[in-house]
């Protein structure tokens, strides 16, 4: 009896981030898909660093467009992931999830895992959450830029 294990050459779908996220940062989205190509052909050894490096330009991004860290791009572009996301990172749910993704992500390049009970779905997971996270603030900050409360001034968008 055959069985078939899988077929090649293969086609990955590369996948479509919501606008804002894709809008936040492209390098994110491509590094992203990249990784996630390799996970689909079987490269699991480099699937795992490419959806760690991914995490950290799509926090990085995020980060640098806060009001509060004005003046903080090189900063924030030189911290470590983990740097950067205790001192740049506000909102107390992005913060819970990257953080935690950063260190399964850790994991997938050292030689000995800290987390030996978590895998890459996991991590995909606390990814698809920091997304979901950046996602609602980025969509909150827009809200009330253009809706102001009563007795606050509008503010334009671009100090958002």
């Amino acid at each position: 009896m055959w069985k078939s294990e899988k077929c090649v050459p293969f086609e990955h779908q590369d996948r479509t981030f919501d606008e804002k996220i894709g809008k936040l940062s492209e390098r994110f989205a491509k590094i992203y898909n990249q990784a996630s190509t390799a996970e689909t052909g079987d490269f699991d050894e480099l699937c795992g660093p490419g959806y760690r490096k991914a995490l950290e330009f799509l926090v990085k991004d995020y980060v640098k467009t806060l009001r509060e860290n004005k003046g903080a791009e090189s900063a924030i572009e030189a911290s470590s992931l983990g740097q950067c996301i205790s001192n740049f990172v506000k909102d107390a749910s992005i913060k819970a999830c990257a953080k935690r993704a950063t260190w399964l992500g850790n994991d997938e390049t050292h030689y000995v895992r800290k987390w030996p009970e978590k895998d890459l779905t996991d991590l995909k997971n606390l990814i698809e959450l920091t997304i979901h996270w950046i996602s609602s603030e980025i969509l909150t900050r827009e809200l009330e830029t253009s809706m102001p409360a009563p007795g606050e001034a509008a503010q334009r968008p671009s100090d958002a």
